[in-house]
């Protein structure tokens, strides 16, 4: 503490905010006031980008563990209801059911044949796990398969097939005849409901049917697990930690989902690093800034040596300055970064709404000049974007890292500009003058 108020006493902060604020030999505080903007925008941009890939992988990864994988998944050679139930007794556990997925192919009367993925549920899934059933909007019919051969298909799904609620569609069911051959037959399945999740490989690729059905055409019980959902998925490791049984195999959604997650976190670090250079830029900037305003501010600083003052001190009132331009570029970065995110849908609203008002305006023009009219801006087309809104979700200990980030690359250019102090040559500069 005692060095610290040595070489950064109070004085120097106060000199800090009167160097910012003061203009610098007829080039006023454009340096300054750069400085804080350019910081401010790469602060900004950081973080609302952040937040809008949060926000998408989000929806994935929800989309994945509510309806594609479950949080935990067990496996045993015999599921029976004693095991069941002592998962069922687990304070963890908010619903467990038996589950399998197979792929095979799938047509219809109206379309040729393609892949689908069928995942096996129990009949009353919907009552069983409603965490999947509110993660599948229900576009037409309903999400029951109460009756033999139902089936429920994504949206896409259906529309690719043509068909809607009561056609029918047949799954392609492989059956192996001898070691070196098999053959095939097609069932005949009627759709019962279809449905929307938002994840294109679901809505284009997904479709259920019964355990019973599954059982009777595609598995054996033993190619089954147990699908078990948790209050938070984070406890994955406390409940594997807490319940080990003979002979049964529990894996986590960190594991059966490890490529896609791994894949979705590094994109987000490679984002980071290649906006992240924004800093890197600015820092330059500052640092030049810096130093431009230390040679600038030689007269100030000999008189300052000259009455005694130490190097350090006077490092400090740039060092201060820099904290100072970090500081605000912080606050207004942090704000419009956290604004823009959350009101992205609105502001990209507006601009269709202005842009819509500028070609109904400009096309006339343009028409009878003979030229082609233009075309207003949609950002949620759905011949380019498979989503109706972009959402966005921020993690404090993101956005604190980004603030953080900021200021720092500020504080180090300031330090680097800062040591020029000391190679300044007192005694000539007051010659001089």
């Amino acid at each position: 503490m005692v060095k610290m108020n040595r070489f950064f006493p109070a004085w120097t902060s106060f000199f800090a905010g009167r160097f910012f604020k003061t203009k610098r030999k007829e080039k006023g505080q454009a340096s300054s006031i750069l400085s804080v903007l350019g910081l401010s925008i790469g602060i900004m941009a950081l973080i609302s980008v952040i937040g809008v890939m949060n926000g998408f992988q989000q929806n994935f990864i929800d989309n994945i563990l509510d309806i594609g994988s479950f949080h935990i998944q067990i496996r045993s050679e015999k599921i029976d209801d004693k095991l069941l139930n002592e998962i069922r007794s687990s304070k963890l556990v908010t619903s467990v059911m038996e589950s399998g997925d197979v792929d095979t192919l799938i047509s219809s009367p109206y379309s040729d044949s393609q892949g689908v993925s069928i995942k096996l549920v129990p009949k009353g899934f919907d009552q069983i796990d409603t965490s999947m059933t509110n993660a599948m909007e229900l576009v037409q019919g309903s999400l029951t398969l109460d009756d033999s051969h139902s089936i429920l298909l994504g949206q896409r799904l259906a529309y690719y097939l043509g068909v809607t609620v009561g056609d029918p569609v047949n799954l392609v069911i492989y059956k192996t005849s001898s070691r070196l051959s098999f053959g095939k037959e097609t069932q005949e399945f009627t759709v019962r409901g279809t449905f929307k999740t938002g994840y294109l490989d679901y809505d284009a690729g997904l479709a259920l049917i019964s355990l019973d059905d599954g059982y009777q055409y595609f598995i054996n019980p033993k190619q089954t697990y147990i699908g078990v959902k948790l209050i938070n998925s984070n406890l994955d490791h406390t409940f594997i930690r807490n319940n080990q049984w003979d002979g049964v195999q529990i894996s986590s959604w960190r594991d059966f989902n490890k490529s896609f997650f791994g894949a979705l976190r590094m994109e987000k670090t490679m984002m980071l690093l290649l906006v992240g250079l924004i800093f890197l830029v600015v820092g330059f900037n500052i640092y030049h800034s810096m130093t431009r305003s230390v040679l600038e501010r030689s007269e100030e600083i000999a008189i300052l040596r000259a009455i005694g003052v130490v190097p350090k001190s006077i490092q400090g009132i740039f060092l201060w300055e820099g904290l100072l331009i970090g500081g605000m570029s912080a606050l207004i970065g942090t704000g419009l970064g956290l604004f823009i995110g959350i009101n992205i849908n609105e502001i990209f609203l507006l601009a269709e709404n202005l842009s819509g008002i500028f070609t109904a305006l400009i096309n006339p023009l343009l028409i009878g000049l003979g030229q082609q009219a233009i075309e207003p801006l949609d950002f949620y087309s759905s011949g380019i974007f498979y989503t109706n809104g972009i959402p966005c979700h921020f993690h404090f200990g993101e956005v604190f890292f980004i603030t953080l980030l900021g200021v720092s690359a500020a504080w180090i250019a300031s330090y680097c500009a800062a040591r020029k102090v000391s190679e300044l040559q007192t005694m000539e500069i007051l010659r001089n003058e």
